[in-house]
């Protein structure tokens, strides 16, 4: 593992020799300017008139010279001053520590929330364009809407800012997600392979993936593979979990601060795995400002016998033509590649390119225009066999649109309406929120959305939240949807083929596998799906408990699309009822910052089970935290828990009637973990160990097995220079 290793730090190798002179250098320094000070005629205090021996640069008249070594080295007193006075230090460190009255970005936020726990945390309420006092210089941002829902679990939404992402023990943006309650991850393998999250058995056209507002399309089946998404430039994750659809919101770092920022991530650890990340932002280049964000991911896998790897770029150049900063135009380019082992999937490479611009323009205070547009392409690698580019769509998928968004009070609202060019998904989307969050009373957002595909065939969207501030510690919360949406990238159905639907074996709907008997324009591929969230959340001296029942109801369940369940079935839906609970519980008295946090959802037992719906999903751990040196030293230590019961997976058992037969099962999942980071300054040092009590033969997919377990160790540097 040693080559592995000096593999991720070699870029620091050529850091030692700078370090070791200025650590050796500055103290010595330091000394001798003090003994000058104490014991040399005519030197005074601040602003008096330089003495004879700073007017004479090296030369001293009070002293005679120091010799060092062979009476080749000088005083390092007068050398050290002689320096102090001719440059200036931040040109030459990076300036890790920040100056007096410039906010630290990645200290905590004062959430009380936030004494035991780095994970689901919103967002503080700042303004992003306001760069703080004492900062001098362009901070400057494209404008943008902003959400209408605060980040609140009563609302349905979980959000990670820049901090949480620093501090958080996910090392993977699925394992991240998997922390929101309910969400079930679906993976084909380790890293580098397919994967998808799932709550409440979504499937294909409601599990959707947003980038700087703009909607991610899917390229390689029903929904976006994850796997190929680092964690790597970003501001903040955002989770919408709505009954009847998953949103995952990813926003590009903004400018906080007039000086260039620098963010590494670098981790290695069992299984040959190496991850390597990379920020950049510069806040006045090229006449506005840029962004390179790189992110790699490699493993060799279960047993060391699959090796994988995902890898991907995002450059954003942002110009601003007017005076006043009210126009921004951003360009983007990104690039994503997942290369998985041979003979598990196909295609084992595949390249994914966007091309994007992206306008804003604040027509006033409170209101913001903004225009958009994106191409996006897929198509095999150099590894991939020659027929393999047969499994990806061989057209791009591109789309442009107006967004309107503006605020009074309390109340948000955004309208957006956009064009979508390639086969597999709408033609047109429209669509509009508003919502309103009242302090002392609560709040309520309603959103509606409308696509059109070619032909007759239409989807639609309508939910509805509505929540309350505490009372007395209790406060109440619930949410509606309707939806009809269709499903990207999945052939239409044959009308003579609607009764053999369900188990066709191939995944399309198709009950022969023939071609479909009607014209292009009618396409039966609108799923409809309904659902309802309703509970209470109680605080009381630390202690918080969420509780909610669900219920959803869907017409039918279809696979993603992934490769993992390509040849999967159709199944008909039906109705299920659950709960969901959600608690912390301080320690304190125990250690302090000592915490207990849980959370389960269950769900009612069926005939016949939902693909990628476990009747029980749990996660408890405990959670410690610390603080301290004036906020320059934090500690973080976890030990928890993950699992599900057995899953159904929409491919059929060898042998079975297509139509009735039953399903596969994998077996339940279970995994211990443990976390420890420190953060001295703006340096994090962490390791995670996953699954250490050695649980094996784990899966989502039948046959594809995850690592029995793995350590990973690696630091998060932050650097304003």
């Amino acid at each position: 593992m040693t080559h592995r290793v000096r593999s991720v730090f070699a870029p620091f190798e050529g850091l030692l020799v700078p370090v070791l002179v200025v650590v050796l250098l500055l103290p010595a320094g330091l000394r001798g300017s003090a003994e000058a000070q104490m014991t040399t005629p005519g030197s005074a205090g601040v602003g008096a008139e330089p003495g004879p021996e700073r007017a004479a640069g090296f030369e001293r008249e009070a002293a005679p010279e120091r010799v060092g070594l062979h009476g080749a080295i000088p005083d390092l007193a007068v050398l050290h001053r002689a320096v102090r006075d001719t440059i200036i230090v931040d040109t030459i460190l990076p300036d890790t520590i920040q100056p007096p009255r410039v906010p630290d970005p990645f200290r905590r936020q004062d959430d009380p929330g936030a004494a035991v726990t780095d994970t689901l945390l919103g967002t503080a309420e700042r303004d992003p364009d306001d760069p703080g006092p004492g900062m001098d210089g362009p901070v400057r941002n494209r404008p943008q809407a902003r959400p209408v829902m605060p980040s609140r679990p009563e609302a349905g939404v979980w959000e990670w800012d820049r901090e949480g992402l620093a501090n958080t023990h996910a090392i993977t943006l699925h394992d991240l997600v998997s922390h929101v309650p309910g969400i079930t991850l679906v993976r084909g393998g380790d890293m580098g392979n397919p994967v998808a999250p799932v709550a409440f058995g979504l499937g294909p056209g409601q599990i959707r993936i947003f980038r700087d507002g703009v909607e991610d399309p899917p390229m390689e089946g029903g929904v976006v593979d994850l796997s190929d998404l680092g964690l790597s430039g970003l501001e903040s994750v955002r989770v919408e979990r709505r009954p009847g659809e998953l949103r995952i919101h990813l926003e590009s770092v903004r400018v906080t601060d007039p000086r260039p920022y620098t963010y590494l991530d670098l981790a290695t650890g069992d299984l040959r795995t190496n991850i390597f990340r990379a920020t950049f932002v510069h806040p006045d280049a090229l006449g506005g400002t840029v962004l390179l964000a790189l992110d790699r991911t490699d493993t060799d896998g279960w047993r060391r016998e699959e090796p994988s790897a995902a890898y991907g770029t995002h450059l954003r150049y942002t110009l601003f033509p007017g005076e006043d900063e009210d126009l921004g135009i951003a360009l983007q380019y990104r690039s994503r590649t997942s290369q998985r082992a041979d003979g598990i999937f196909e295609p084992v490479e595949v390249e994914r390119t966007d091309w994007g611009v992206e306008a804003g323009w604040r027509v006033r205070e409170d209101v913001v225009l903004e225009a958009f547009g994106n191409r996006t392409r897929t198509r095999t690698g150099d590894a991939a066999a020659s027929q393999a580019d047969t499994l990806l769509p061989g057209f791009a998928r591109s789309q442009m649109g107006l967004r309107l968004s503006g605020d009074r009070g309390p109340i948000t609202a955004r309208t957006e309406v956009r064009r979508q060019d390639g086969a597999g998904w709408p033609r047109w989307v429209a669509a509009g929120e508003v919502g309103g969050d009242w302090s002392g009373w609560g709040g309520a957002s309603l959103a509606t959305e409308q696509e059109f595909w070619d032909g007759d065939e239409r989807g639609r969207s309508f939910s509805a939240r509505v929540w309350t501030e505490p009372r007395f510690g209790l406060s109440a919360f619930a949410e509606v949807q309707d939806l009809e949406r269709g499903a990207p990238s999945l052939p239409p159905l044959a009308e003579g083929d609607e009764e053999s639907e369900p188990g066709n074996g191939d995944g399309n709907g198709n009950g022969d596998g023939g071609e479909p008997d009607l014209e292009p324009g009618d396409l039966l591929r609108v799923d409809s799906r309904q659902g309802l969230r309703v509970g209470a959340r109680g605080q009381w001296r630390g202690l918080d408990v969420t509780a909610a029942w669900l219920s959803v109801d869907a017409d039918s369940l279809r696979p993603m699309g992934l490769p993992w369940d390509r040849e999967g079935v159709v199944r008909p839906g039906g109705q299920r009822t659950g709960v969901e609970v959600d608690a912390f519980v301080p320690l304190s008295p125990l250690l302090e910052g000592l915490g207990l946090r849980g959370q389960v959802q269950l769900w009612d037992a069926v005939a016949e089970p939902w693909r990628y719906m476990p009747d029980r999903s749990w996660t408890g751990a405990f959670q410690w935290h610390r603080e301290g040196f004036d906020t320059s030293f934090e500690v973080w230590a976890d030990v928890g828990v993950r699992g599900r019961d057995g899953m159904a997976v929409p491919l059929l058992v060898d042998g079975s009637d297509p139509a009735t037969g039953p399903l596969q099962v994998v077996p339940n999942y279970q995994s211990w973990y443990g976390r420890l980071q420190f953060r001295v300054v703006s340096v994090r040092i962490f390791v995670h160990w996953e699954n250490f009590t050695v649980r094996e033969e784990q899966q989502d997919i039948p046959g594809r097995i995850l690592p029995e377990t793995r350590a990973v160790y690696g630091i998060r540097w932050t650097l304003w220079n």
